[in-house]
């Protein structure tokens, strides 16, 4: 793209920002490839197993990297160089190196919160290939160098084995792990911000037989912990013999003095039965601070075929998630593998049919290991110099990468190409790349292993020499040329479609507005469990509702935090609407009728369109809903007054030691009366039997929360103690004098009565005064007239007891 297109682009997006709305900031950003020449890095020469060159971003995206040099026509340099984040060259400074006794601050392994660099290189300790010296160096942000520490085995300095790879943690400390061949077991080393060692202990495994160590990996946790996952294999002495059982170890220490906090391990399978190991590599470990997640990557390589295999882990160790990629072409280049701080990987590959190669090739995947991109990069078409090159990325905001592409030759001079892309923009062009295909996801399982178990065995003695450089760097400049770039303007998004469906017709479809100059792919987001996606595109979204539902359609952007969503309602078509059973209106009160939810349209007969209605007024009330099918349903419902009372009247006066009896409304319940003293409630008989003047409040419910209430009041007379027998009555049924008893006055706590006709027959019994003789006997319905006796013994409360007995006539 020429700067005459740029512009035109450029101006199309402000006449576009009048007329739409944007969600929120949004994501401006640009794809570029840059050309810097000449370039003074050896890239050949990155050869040990701290790769040069390793890329670095700070919180502002700007990418630092670092690696051995060549200028003029001197080899033993090592550079450091800063670019902003639109690919400017910032600072290049150049260190010269001793031969003899070489300062090489290595490899960018990290930054930590104060800003500074962390380096590190391995020294090869002669005679021996396989004894290595590691070398951390430590600069601030401008490059400018803090110390420079050689860490050599103390007591057999050419002994194989070594310590590397440092990870940075909080306040400057630093974290290393490895092992040397004098025992092989694991050592891990916490220095502080100035390089000195704060505590260094050996840990060995004693409880599984041949155990062997097969290297180790560090990654600090925000808490106040480091984690090291230990390759292991067991059961045989060479981890290439059938018989050897491979696995990985994470054991949890205290950042403090490197105690033992937690340790599990895991081996992993080709089959759920466990029965076919795997047996893949552990080639690096990874923390996301956001995720609170570790992330492992294992290799197998072999014939041109390269699986690599992901464990997602919680910082207990537990496993949340595997998988497992591999090619179906055969790959005849090494790849590279870069994992961001939030746990994005993305694997790079040059080209493998044509020597140098003339294009590249990166797979992307989610912190949820699951595919995002794959993508070619043809560099012919960019112009990029036919001769080898070395390629290493790092990560910006936004999901950019930061591509370094340096090439090599012994014939000319070499370049040096910042490219930046996205696996989540869309199109194709030269500056974009293809869309390939290179990875499919293939199975991989992961068990737990109760063992093994390392413990602390001592400490290793290692050596700390300062290194410092004989000559102060030079500073360099690096010419840019801007071959391509691509603009992208993701600042709107809104989405459209109908919040209510029936799932008579499953299908339904969303679209968006956004603005035409947005490259990145459109990412739709639904709950699979409820919704199949049919298609989609960048702008549209075809679904299939799977089951009644209540949720969210969610759009935004692939790597960028500008979102819209849309809340759903599915609904199974409705069969009736329903306002419940007819009901009573409790006095004073209002009742809410409610029609129930998942109807688009409901009509009172009052007109009002609410779901639910307010009513203070007998009647009838009829409710037309309408579903999102467009069936249509009614109801009616009748409100009547209620159909009791509580009223509690009592004649004037009680006597005292009397008792007033109420008889309530069986329909009511919850009877709760102040005061509660002196009183008594059994089966809606209520009894007062107070002995002072007293205003009784009584309330009850007819139906939940309705409640009525009365107050009655029961004023105590001082009234004789008296029995009074009759001397007739008439069992007529005519309501007056059909039953024979004595009327009494006062309290009465003791009462026999007992009747007998002339024959001295008992015809009746009794113990309550309030219970008299109906004329009946022996079942007869007739009462026989004539004269009768009858015997009485009560007392009175405070009364002596009195015996008594006399006639009376039934009179028919």
């Amino acid at each position: 793209m020429n700067c005459n297109k740029i512009s035109i682009l450029l101006i199309s997006v402000l006449v576009l920002s009048k007329f739409t709305n944007a969600q929120s900031k949004g994501c401006l950003d640009s794809i570029s490839f840059n050309k810097f020449y000449p370039s003074y890095f050896r890239a050949d020469n990155a050869t040990n197993s701290l790769a040069n060159y390793a890329p670095q971003v700070d919180e502002s995206d700007n990418v630092y990297f670092s690696g051995r040099t060549s200028f003029n026509s001197n080899p033993n340099y090592w550079s450091i160089i800063k670019f902003n984040a639109n690919n400017k060259l910032v600072w290049y400074k150049n260190f010269k190196t001793d031969v003899f006794n070489p300062f090489n601050g290595g490899a960018l392994l990290d930054i930590d919160e104060g800003a500074s660099l962390t380096y590190a290189s391995l020294f090869r300790n002669e005679p021996n290939p396989n004894s290595n010296s590691l070398i951390i160096t430590k600069t601030d942000s401008a490059g400018n160098l803090k110390w420079s520490k050689i860490f050599k085995h103390a007591l057999n300095p050419t002994i194989s084995g070594g310590i590397s790879e440092p990870r940075a943690g909080k306040n400057g400390d630093l974290f290393c792990t490895g092992h040397f061949a004098d025992d092989f077991n694991t050592t891990v080393m916490a220095l502080d911000s100035l390089g000195s060692i704060k505590w260094n202990k050996k840990y060995s495994h004693n409880t599984v037989f041949k155990y062997h160590s097969n290297g180790e990996f560090i990654e600090p946790l925000t808490d106040n912990t480091v984690v090291v996952a230990i390759p292991f294999f067991y059961n045989a002495d060479d981890i290439n013999d059938p018989a050897a059982r491979l696995g990985t170890q994470l054991v949890k220490f205290s950042k403090v003095n490197g105690s033992i906090i937690d340790q599990k391990s895991f081996m992993l399978y080709d089959n759920t039965a466990a029965t076919i190991p795997n047996r893949a590599k552990l080639q690096k470990i990874n923390y996301d601070t956001a995720s609170n997640q570790i992330l492992l990557f294992f290799e197998d390589l072999g014939f041109g075929i390269h699986k690599h295999k992901f464990v997602l882990l919680d910082s207990n160790f537990n496993i949340l998630k595997v998988a497992a990629y591999s090619n179906s072409v055969p790959l005849l280049s090494t790849e590279k593998v870069n994992i961001s701080k939030t746990n994005i990987i993305t694997i790079t590959y040059p080209s493998q049919n044509v020597f140098p190669p003339d294009s590249f090739a990166y797979v992307s995947i989610s912190n949820n290991i699951e595919l995002i991109a794959q993508k070619k990069i043809s560099l012919t078409n960019l112009g990029f110099p036919h001769r080898n090159f070395k390629v290493d990325l790092s990560y910006k905001k936004n999901g950019l990468l930061n591509f370094q592409l340096s090439t090599f030759t012994n014939l000319a001079q070499d370049y040096l190409y910042l490219y930046d892309n996205s696996p989540f923009y869309s199109g194709i062009s030269p500056c974009l790349g293809n869309d390939t295909s290179i990875f499919s996801k293939v199975p991989v399982f992961a068990f737990p292993v109760t063992n093994p178990l390392i413990e602390q065995n001592g400490s290793t003695l290692l050596s700390v020499t300062d290194q410092v450089p004989g000559y102060p760097p030079i500073d360099l400049s690096l010419p840019k040329e801007e071959v391509c770039k691509q603009i992208s303007i993701c600042d709107t998004i809104k989405l459209f479609g109908t919040p209510y469906h029936c799932l008579s017709n499953p299908l339904d479809s969303f679209k968006i507005i956004r603005n035409p100059l947005c490259r990145r792919k459109t990412n739709w987001q639904v709950d699979t469990t409820a919704i199949k996606i049919i298609s989609q595109t960048d702008t549209t979204l075809q679904v299939k509702y799977l089951q009644a539902y209540r949720g969210s359609i969610k759009v935004g952007f692939g790597g960028c935090s500008l979102t819209d969503s849309m809340a759903i309602e599915v609904y199974a078509p409705k069969t009736a609407v329903s306002l419940g059973k007819d009901t009573m209106l409790c006095p004073g009160k209002t009742i809410t009728l409610y029609a129930g939810a998942g109807f688009t349209n409901y009509q009172w007969q009052d007109g009002s369109t609410a779901d639910s209605l307010v009513i203070a007024q007998t009647g009838n009330y009829i409710i037309t809903a309408t579903d999102s099918c467009g069936n249509v349903f009614k109801d009616t419902i009748t409100v009547t007054p209620l159909d009791v009372a509580l009223n509690v009247d009592y004649p004037p006066g009680l006597c005292l030691n009397d008792t007033a009896v109420f008889n309530l409304p069986a329909p009511l319940y919850n009877f709760t009366w102040q005061p509660n003293t002196a009183s008594l409630l059994t089966n809606n008989l209520w009894k007062l039997y107070p002995t002072v003047t007293t205003v009784y409040s009584i309330s009850a419910e007819r139906e939940p929360g309705c409640i009525l209430s009365d107050t009655v009041l029961i004023t105590i007379k001082n009234c004789p103690d008296y029995i009074y027998f009759p001397n007739a009555f008439t069992p007529n049924k005519d309501g007056l004098n059909d039953v024979y008893k004595p009327t009494v006055s006062g309290r009465i706590i003791l009462y026999e009565f007992s009747i007998y006709n002339r024959y001295g027959q008992p015809v009746f019994k009794s113990n309550t005064p309030n219970q008299g003789w109906n004329g009946n006997f022996n079942n007869s319905q007739k009462p026989l007239p004539g004269g009768y006796v009858w015997h009485c013994r009560y007392q009175f409360i405070n009364q002596p007891l009195v015996q008594k007995k006399g006639m009376f006539i039934l009179i028919r």
